[in-house]
């Protein structure tokens, strides 16, 4: 399992910035119209950039239209950008006005027209950046109403953001925790929906995920192992969601109408013994020393689920394909079914294990590749379109 499911003291150390091209970059790549009947990629990444593990763990990433990389790291509060030989390019800090330690606050997103968006959920900004990054327009939104606190204050409820739909609106959801406190707690959010004017409205609720949370002495939280997660997508006017249940995405509007549903046939594994264990082994390989411990006891006492989700993960790419994650562990090869907008299969890709994809552009795949205990990278692999 990844760091970022278990909450850990942060160090604070820097990405080291070298790169190691392993072969040429594909040409720039033409936006189409219509998503492709098939998709390649090739699994040998032309570009690697090892990074510091925990320290300044990459959390949003995009693919610029020059090949580079902009990425969100350091717990969301910085932003660095490299350009397509892996030199880093420029880096700034995003303060936050105020946030827990250990909670996200910066997303950075593609837009339907291809530009990055940069969002500020502290100030309710989302900023166009230009292709080399540098902003270039911004926009606000209507805050939501603050949570208040057992302790008679308030606290604000940021937005995290998922897109913005050709319509000009954006999707959005809550980050505010209102699960029981619990050792296991099903985690919901608010869906939102902000038009061209700022204004919020909420459009459903759905499955976060299903995490755990133990302090003894340290905290340690994150998704259960092998537990279900919600996942979001958005291209074109649709919004995109599965909670790892089954095989089934569903599709709704601006609204959040559902629209349709779609899926593939497959099996979902069983959580075996080996499993439970090559899971403990990797969970503890990649959390802070100070909280092996903890994690110890939270592992003793975890309920394993009896078999691994449907789907773990939903991303669209900027040809408007969906992306689906077929649930398998972190240490074997990944399979992606692949969709139109309206669900016609595009058959599937398959990647190398400990491989977490961040963006996909029309001729290029940037994935982070994480081997717990081991050495991080950002990775670029070619993408060719049919």
């Amino acid at each position: 399992m990844s760091p970022h499911h278990i909450a850990s003291v942060l160090l604070i150390g820097g990405l080291l910035g070298v790169s190691v091209p392993t072969r040429s970059p594909p040409t720039q790549g033409v936006p189409r119209s219509r998503p492709p009947r098939q998709i390649q990629v090739d699994t040998t990444p032309w570009l690697r950039i090892p990074i510091a593990p925990l320290a300044e763990w990459p959390h949003r990433g995009l693919v610029t239209p020059d090949h580079g990389i902009l990425l969100i790291i350091d717990n969301g509060r910085g932003m660095i950008a490299f350009d397509a030989t892996g030199a880093e390019r420029w880096s700034q800090r995003i303060t936050p006005a105020g946030g827990g330690a250990f909670e996200w606050y910066s997303d950075l997103l593609r837009g339907p027209d291809g530009s990055a968006l940069l969002w500020d959920a502290l100030r309710d900004r989302l900023t166009t950046l230009n292709d080399a990054g540098q902003p270039r327009s911004a926009f606000r939104s209507t805050p939501l109403p603050r949570i208040k606190l057992p302790s008679g204050g308030r606290s604000p409820q940021p937005l995290m953001l998922h897109g913005r739909l050709t319509t000009g609106e954006l999707v959005a959801s809550n980050r505010a925790d209102r699960s029981a406190e619990a050792f296991i707690r099903h985690d919901s959010i608010g869906m939102y929906r902000i038009d061209s004017r700022g204004r919020t409205a909420p459009i459903g609720r759905v499955l976060q995920r299903v995490r755990f949370s133990r302090g003894e002495p340290y905290l340690v939280q994150g998704t259960v192992p092998f537990g279900r997660t919600g996942r979001i997508a958005v291209t074109g006017t649709s919004w995109y969601y599965t909670d790892g249940s089954a095989f089934t995405i569903e599709r709704r509007d601006a609204r959040g109408a559902l629209t349709g549903r779609f899926g593939a046939a497959h099996a979902r594994r069983p959580v075996d013994g080996d499993a439970v264990r090559r899971s403990r082994l990797d969970m503890l390989a990649a959390v802070d020393s100070i909280l092996k411990g903890s994690l110890v006891r939270a592992l003793a006492a975890m309920p394993y689920p009896d078999s691994m989700p449907a789907y773990t993960d939903l991303l669209a790419d900027a040809a408007g394909v969906v992306w689906a994650e077929v649930g398998a562990p972190a240490w074997e090869p990944h399979t992606w079914d692949l969709f139109a907008p309206r669900g016609t299969p595009l058959g599937e890709v398959t990647l190398p294990a400990y491989v977490r994809l961040l963006d996909i552009s029309h001729d290029a795949l940037l994935a982070v590749h994480e081997v717990p205990g081991g050495a991080t990278t950002l990775q670029l692999h070619r993408v060719g379109r049919q």
